[in-house]
């Protein structure tokens, strides 16, 4: 089944000036909808 590198970013961090949080996760491809949970 293929999946797909997604990269998550925390906007509020980068707001307030302070070094950016980034996570990678993976999701498939045929369920986009889902929503990914860390």
């Amino acid at each position: 089944m293929p999946q797909e590198i997604v990269i998550l970013e925390c906007t509020e961090a980068r707001a307030l000036g302070k070094p950016v949080s980034r996570y990678m996760t993976t999701r498939n491809k045929k369920s986009p909808r889902t929503p990914n949970r860390l």
